[in-house]
Order: structure tokens, then C-alpha cells, then sequence
């Protein structure tokens, strides 16, 4: 986690809330039926929101995600203003409390912090006693609030079970495989997983490339019109190996849809097709020596982005030449 953690710590307030909520749309999307990011001025200590039930029906189920930036662990004099909003506000009847309440920060909680959240009675005690020093001059801008019996007996009341610290380390685990990591962090951080194996002929996905193939052996095979069935060397090892590197570059991908927001897959077809551009309009003798010399192009072409050329193979290349026949972008016959 050093990485990350170091790139975090340059960041300021707003991005740290900002990572937090793209991580709460990206990885949790399915637990709320809706989320608002609220930090800044009036928030009522409601930094990043998650709603579990519809918020415009009284008594809504919600989280509430308390977003902390500091260089150092966290600890309850740092947060003790924000037991004193949400505590005020929800007697105020302003919003109901919420199902859970997180604490997120880089260097997550101190261990006495975090103790004192797993003892709800010693915590409600603690707000009790720094409330007039640490609290009652911090909840709102144009008043102080007293301790008055009637608050005590809220605070007595009120159910300290639903604070939880939320790890960095949870975080940026589930951020892995999405588009996220390499948004905040741009680098990868698990590796590609390349195909085992080609799978057998799938004519939903691959009819198109593969019947330009075998339009172009029967140009040039000595036993006439080609099939799936009657392939005949080398023929049948030029088809096995135009069939492994479209799937290696179908893996590829699915890898880029995963881990990046941009459409980078386009990108690498654009690499591509500047690269064999002056290969497709040379003359041949016949397609399959155009196919030929379009995929040894295609495999010399040189990626210049600083990442998509640390993942972008040789049978890449060329399978993204079979992916572009199926899109119509390019052909073999002449």
C-alpha cells in the first residue's frame, strides 16, 4: 500500500472525498439505491452519502461516509465536533441517524480511536465530558450548544453502535480491478491474464474475420474454396495462429474495459491502423500475401502511450487486425 498511500498524501480535502465517493459509486452501487456527496460548507458533518432506501420517505435508511484528510492517524479530538453535528442535527430532527456511520482517512484510525468506537458506552461517556470544552462552540457558525439536560438525555439515548472505521486497505483492494486505480494511481496493479487456451469457433463473434480468411486461402490454395472443414497446410496453421491472437487481443480487451475509464482499445486500433496504412495500399499479388504482410506490419507498430505499451503484446497487434475486420475497418481481398 506504500505507493498509493504516498500518491494520497499529496492530495488535498475535495480528492480525498472525491476518491471516496467514486469508490462508493464504483464498488457499491448495488448496496444504495442512491449516494450524493455533500462535503463543504452546511454539510452537517454529512460528508459522502449512501442511501439504502428512498430518501424522500421520513426515516430513510442511509450511511454516512465522514471523510478526514490528515497526515497522521486519526483520533477522537479530531472528530469529536462531528459526534456533536450529527447528534445535534438528528435531534433537530433534520435527518434520521444514520443505519452506519464510517470514519475514512489515509492512515486510517488510531488505536485507541478505533478502541473507543468498539465501546459505545465509553464513547457515549467521552462526548459527555468534552461536549463544553471540544463540541459546543463547533456544531454551527452562529451558536453555542449547551449541554442542557434535555441533550444529555438525547445523548443517553442515542445508539453508539453504528460507528465503524473504514480501512484504506479496503478501499484501494476493491478499487483493484476497476477503472479507479489507475485514475488516482496510473499504473496497473494486477497483472493481465492472458488466454490458457482458444476457444472453439464461435460464429456470433468471429464469422466475420474468419470468413475473410478463408476467402483469402481459396484465392490461393491449390484444392480451391476453403471451409473450416477441408483446411489444408499451411493454410490450417495460418488460421490456428489468426484465431489465438484474436482471442489473446479479446483478452486484452476485457483487461482495458476493466481498468480504465477511456475506451483505450480504441486507441490502440488507431495505433494500428497508422501503423499498416501504407502496407494497405501497396500492391500484392494475391490477398494472402496482403494479409500477410499487413499482420508483420501491424506487429512492428510501436505504442508510444506510456502504459498500453507496457500490455500490448505482438499477437495483440495482429489480433487487433481481426478485430477490425469484424468492426469493418479493414479487409483482406484485394
Amino acid at each position: 500500500m506504500g505507493k498509493p498511500l504516498a500518491t494520497i498524501m499529496t492530495w488535498d480535502d475535495d480528492t480525498w472525498e472525491e476518491f471516496i465517493h467514486d469508490w462508493l459509486t464504483e464498488c457499491h452501487t448495488v448496496k444504495y439505491i442512491t449516494h450524493e456527496r455533500l462535503g463543504g460548507a452546511g454539510d452537517k458533518g454529512r460528508d459522502i452519502v449512501g442511501f439504502i432506501t428512498d430518501p424522500h420517505i421520513k426515516n430513510y435508511i442511509w450511511h454516512n461516509y465522514q471523510c478526514k484528510f490528515y497526515s497522521k492517524r486519526l483520533s477522537f479530538s479530531d472528530v469529536a465536533d462531528e459526534f456533536g453535528k450529527l447528534i445535534f442535527f438528528t435531534k433537530n430532527g433534520d435527518f434520521p441517524t444514520p443505519e452506519k456511520y464510517y470514519f475514512v482517512a489515509p492512515k486510517d484510525l488510531s488505536t485507541t480511536f478505533s478502541e473507543l468506537l468498539r465501546n459505545p458506552s465509553l464513547l457515549k461517556n467521552k462526548i459527555l465530558n468534552v461536549w463544553e470544552e471540544a463540541i459546543s462552540k463547533k456544531i454551527t457558525s452562529t451558536q453555542t450548544i449547551p449541554l442542557t439536560q434535555d441533550l444529555i438525555d438525547y445523548i443517553n439515548n442515542f445508539n453508539f453502535d453504528i460507528f465503524y472505521s473504514l480501512p484504506l486497505s479496503k478501499v484501494l483492494s476493491e478499487i483493484t480491478k476497476t477503472p479507479l486505480y489507475f485514475k488516482y494511481f496510473n499504473e496497473m496493479f494486477y497483472a493481465r491474464d492472458f488466454p490458457e487456451f482458444t476457444p472453439t469457433y464461435d460464429p456470433s463473434i468471429e464469422s466475420v474475420y474468419v470468413g475473410q480468411l478463408l476467402d483469402v486461402y481459396s484465392e490461393v490454395s491449390p484444392a480451391g474454396k476453403m471451409n473450416l472443414t477441408n483446411l489444408i497446410p499451411p493454410y490450417s496453421n495460418h488460421f490456428k495462429g489468426c484465431r489465438d491472437d484474436f482471442y489473446f487481443a479479446s483478452s486484452l480487451s476485457r483487461y482495458i474495459r476493466d481498468s480504465f475509464v477511456e475506451d483505450n482499445f480504441k486507441i490502440l486500433k488507431r495505433y494500428i491502423t497508422s501503423s499498416i496504412e501504407s502496407e494497405i495500399y501497396k500492391k500484392h499479388s494475391n490477398s494472402f500475401d496482403r494479409c500477410n504482410e499487413i499482420l508483420r506490419q501491424a506487429s512492428l507498430t510501436t505504442i508510444s502511450h506510456p502504459v498500453l505499451s507496457k500490455i500490448c503484446e505482438v499477437p495483440d497487434k495482429k489480433g487487433i487486425c481481426h478485430h477490425m475486420i469484424n468492426d469493418g475497418d479493414l479487409q483482406w481481398k484485394i
